[in-house]
């Protein structure tokens, strides 16, 4: 997974407090995985690989940012890999185990009817409760291709960044 070739952050529009006539709430809560925001996202993406000629892209994703990784994903061109680390890769499933009001103006990666053609690699913190494993079980059925890594002792937020220059260096089947 890890890589020497340029990379580039993206962030959800409206997110991290960014403020904008054009943000409102709804781009943060019920939208937050619209086509509008994937197609913005899209389009940054493009811009980026424009930029640096890049030719493909691979695409890493945290929590809701796998989500949208996964998304962006079905809309580009070169994907070589898809990798999340603490996706809510069911955003119905997690929405309703959370009992949180449903993301009604979103999409679902487990409900996409595109195919998946490049390899996926999922991280999953065995003691993630945000984004629990039941909630991901959807996807994983709808793309049994995908792989799944379940890392012990880690939850949501605990241990990845600490631990993601040896996570990365870990070899996988698919060679990501």
């Amino acid at each position: 997974m890890r890589s020497a070739a340029p990379a580039a952050y993206v962030t959800r529009p409206c997110y991290n407090g960014l403020r904008s006539d054009k943000c409102n709430v709804e781009l943060w809560t019920g939208a937050r995985y619209s086509s509008e925001v994937v197609d913005s996202m899209v389009a940054t993406v493009r811009e980026a690989q424009r930029r640096i000629g890049a030719e493909r892209v691979a695409l890493v994703g945290y929590s809701g940012g796998g989500s949208l990784a996964v998304l962006i994903a079905e809309r580009l061109e070169n994907v070589v890999s898809v990798v999340t680390v603490a996706a809510n890769l069911d955003t119905d499933a997690w929405t309703e185990h959370h009992q949180y009001l449903r993301l009604s103006q979103s999409l679902n990666p487990a409900l996409s009817d595109k195919p998946h053609p490049w390899p996926e690699l999922h991280l999953r913190g065995a003691n993630d409760l945000v984004v629990p494993l039941a909630t991901t079980e959807r996807y994983f059925a709808r793309y049994p291709h995908a792989q799944q890594r379940t890392v012990e002792g880690f939850d949501h937020v605990c241990c990845w960044v600490r631990d993601w220059p040896a996570i990365s260096a870990t070899p996988t089947p698919s060679g990501l």
